[in-house]
This record gives C-alpha cells, structure tokens and sequence, in this order.
C-alpha cells in the first residue's frame, strides 16, 4: 500500500509479505577440515512487513523513517546444517530502523542543509549449531551530513559516518562447532571507526 495523508504533507509505503523457500542455498561447514561448500539447505519461510515514510515537518525540515520485521525459519530438519523445524534463519536480525532529519538552512547567504541519520540493527546468529561467539549483538549507528551551494555550478558536502565513533561488532562466528572447544577462533567484523569525508561537485555547462 502506498499514500499520502496529512494534506499530503507525509508519503509512506506499507507491505505484508510471506515468502516460501524451497532447497534453499546454504552453507554447509566441515568440522573436520575447516572448509565450506555450499548445498541446498531444505525448507525454510520468512513472514513480516515494511515500512517507509517521509514526512514534511515544517517548510525546512522533512523526516524520514523507515523500519522492518522479519520472522524467518526453517520448516523441516536439516542434519547437513544443524537445523531442525523452527529454528530462526541466520544472518536475519527481527528488525532495522532507520530515522533521518533534513534541515534546510541558509549559512554565509548560501543554500545549505544538514542531515543527521539513525540506523539499528537487530540482533543475529551466524550458524544454527549456535553459539555465543555466533551471535552478533544488536547495534545503532548515527552519521552526520551537510552540503552548500556556493555558486550556481559549485556545491561542496561534509560527510561524518559513525559521528560517536561507537566500536561495536558487525558479524561474528566461531570457526569451530566443538561446543567444549573454549579456545576456538572467532571471525569477528567491526563496524568502521569514524570517517570524515569532503566531496565536491562541479558542473562545468
């Protein structure tokens, strides 16, 4: 469903959805030699919804929100992946958010906006023969934007990801399925240190 409400001052989207998966890819590791090979991983369904809005708060200033759920799981047992009937899908978190301001200002005399972004994750496991170091924690994010128009054909923007500079893992799974193997090594991702970021754009006709 998608419509406008408010005097069409807010735009947003909504979908129900159910998707059945059948001999589904998957990941199938070997304890033994510490490879991988990919095979068809049986029966699984994902069912939730989504949802996208953007409101015009003021003249100036527009939010957008967007957020989503999913509840996805096996539906028969699968001995090759570890998995039995209602397990959760991995590398699937039950939710994201995402919040965004836009505000348009005048600095130096010039056109000019600022965008502050919010971005969560949910929680997720790595593996189905689950353990602690295969679950990644849930984790937020918030970045920092800006942009000028100097001149009819020179805009310059200022970008700031990760502004608080948070250190938080991404994804994590241990190599081994050994659950007594207490010294088993971990892949681990962390989610990128701040970063500053200058672009200029310049239209030359």
């Amino acid at each position: 469903m998608k419509a406008s409400v408010l005097d069409r001052k807010v735009d947003f989207s909504a979908a129900i959805y159910r998707i059945d998966w059948t001999d589904i890819k998957t990941s199938v590791y070997m304890d033994t030699c510490g490879f991988s090979y990919t095979a068809n991983g049986g029966e699984a369904k994902s069912e939730g919804f989504e949802f996208e809005s953007t409101a015009r708060l003021t003249d100036d200033l527009t939010m957008s929100f967007n957020t989503s759920y999913t509840s996805s799981e096996i539906t028969e047992d699968n001995d090759s992946i570890s998995a039995s009937a209602g397990d959760k899908m991995t590398m699937v978190p039950e939710w994201n958010a995402y919040l965004a301001l836009d505000q348009n200002i005048q600095l130096f005399g010039k056109d000019a906006y600022i965008r502050g972004e919010y971005s969560f994750y949910d929680e997720y496991k790595t593996h189905f023969n689950v353990r602690d170091e295969d679950k990644t924690p849930a984790y937020s994010v918030f970045n920092l934007s800006g942009r000028i128009q100097l001149s009819d054909s020179l805009k310059l923007s200022v970008f700031v990801n990760n502004l608080f500079d948070k250190e938080t893992a991404t994804y994590m799974r241990a190599r081994s399925r050994n659950a007594n193997n207490s010294a088993a090594q971990e892949y681990i991702n962390y989610l990128n240190g701040r970063t500053i970021s200058l672009r200029v754009d310049y239209t030359f006709f």
